[in-house]
């Protein structure tokens, strides 16, 4: 809370008038950068490369809630539930998506989830770490290797299945 409280140039009292602890301040950010996801994971399909952009939008605006959210919260046991409902609700889009787009996937329904859950730790991991250490002038060259990425790993997918 002194770090914070220095950071932002207020006195440390200010802050435990609105948080009682540092545990209840980084439940206020993790909730508030869930419900930014959520938000964002319920907006209509408008393909790849426009939704990519909007997740990218949202990293970018919020980088180091979104470090707390996928960093600290994956080794967190305490804390681990605000990255499981991210990583679930990237894993059951994606799985829609492979199976409104693939029939021989939409009837195997194991592989499906393979690829689901293979292609959502893949986009965590990237779109995190470009957010760490990508600049955003470049977003746009990273947003199309991001898409060439998994359209490689698609079209290795479908030879599979």
């Amino acid at each position: 809370m002194d770090t914070l409280a220095v950071a932002l140039g207020i006195p440390k009292q200010v802050l435990y008038r609105h948080f009682s602890s540092k545990d209840e301040l980084i439940h206020t950010i993790l909730q508030r950068m869930s419900a930014l996801w959520r938000e964002l994971q319920s907006r209509p399909w408008k393909g790849l490369g426009r939704n990519l952009r909007e997740v990218i939008s949202l990293a970018r605006a919020n980088p180091n809630e979104l470090k707390i959210l996928v960093r600290h919260c994956a080794s967190d046991p305490e804390l681990r539930h605000y990255f499981d409902a991210l990583h679930s609700g990237i894993v059951k889009k994606t799985d829609d998506l492979l199976a409104e787009t693939n029939p021989r996937l939409a009837q195997d329904t194991m592989l499906r989830g393979l690829c689901a859950h293979a292609g959502a730790g893949f986009l965590i991991d990237v779109v995190f770490w470009w957010i760490e250490h990508g600049e955003a002038e470049r977003d746009e060259s990273f947003l199309a290797w991001a898409m060439q990425s998994l359209a490689a790993l698609y079209d290795r997918w479908m030879i599979i299945a």
